[in-house]
């Protein structure tokens, strides 16, 4: 992966045939860049994902979502005895991809995101997840976004900053949390970011602060702040507890291989 991982997140060797225990939950970052592993992946989707892979117009786009649907594939055919190949997926909500309740009596969350050549996977036993990622750059138009897409008071944190550098940061802790959140829900975009409240900024702990203005609706939800990378921001959404937090980065070349 052409970035500088972090080195708190540990190397995956394998892949777990074990899903996560309890209120765990895994978050897994790897390349979207492709490389000769991509036919590979490629060859596991089936006929649907191969379709929509081939109405993708640039080959990054196309790597990116090969890379994301080829690993989860490996994930959840090793957790359920299966081969990737024959893994079967179906959606909710806004087109969230699930898997088939006929391929296991428990149930098995995950979500995918990317960004400019990184990739999440989050998988989750207890609870449904969302996760985004973004990588750091800049946004002129900041504040104008926010003023159409966030709520009022992150809008009014955001103009208080001074300092290009804390703005630009608080303006992606933003858009990351709220976007997992609706990713977690399955609802969208189309949901309304302006909905949804969250904590900006590094000194405060990642939280849902109100959904609709309310605080109880919010409370019920676990946020994570997530570092993938140098020059990456990402979220991880739940409507549970997240006891233990596993991050690991995956080398698909590896995986794959």
């Amino acid at each position: 992966m052409e970035t500088s991982l972090n080195p708190a997140w540990q190397m995956l060797d394998m892949l777990p045939t074990q899903r996560p225990q309890g209120d765990e939950v895994w978050v897994w970052s790897f390349s979207t860049l492709g490389g000769s592993f991509l036919p590979a992946l490629e060859a596991l989707l089936d006929d649907r994902e191969a379709q929509r892979a081939g109405r993708l117009r640039s080959n990054r786009a196309q790597a990116e979502f090969v890379s994301g649907r080829g690993l989860l594939r490996l994930a959840m055919g090793k957790i359920l005895g299966l081969p990737a190949s024959e893994v079967r997926f179906g959606s909710v909500g806004n087109g969230k991809p699930v898997l088939d309740g006929s391929q296991t009596h428990q149930e098995l969350h995950f979500n995918l995101a990317h960004s400019h050549g990184m990739g999440l996977l989050a998988i989750a036993s207890h609870a449904g997840v969302g996760v985004d990622v973004e990588r750091l750059r800049v946004v002129s138009d900041q504040v104008s976004l926010a003023k159409r897409y966030f709520h009022p008071n992150e809008v009014a944190h955001l103009e208080m900053l001074q300092a290009d550098g804390d703005r630009l940061e608080a303006f992606f802790h933003a858009w990351t949390r709220k976007e997992a959140f609706l990713k977690a829900t399955g609802t969208g975009i189309g949901f309304g970011l302006d909905r949804v409240e969250v904590t900006l900024g590094p000194e405060v702990t990642a939280r849902l602060v109100r959904i609709d203005e309310s605080e109880d609706a919010a409370v019920s939800w676990t946020l994570r702040h997530l570092e993938p990378g140098n020059g990456w921001m990402a979220a991880l959404a739940l409507k549970a507890p997240c006891g233990r937090l596993v991050t690991s980065h995956v080398d698909l070349g590896l995986i794959a291989g």
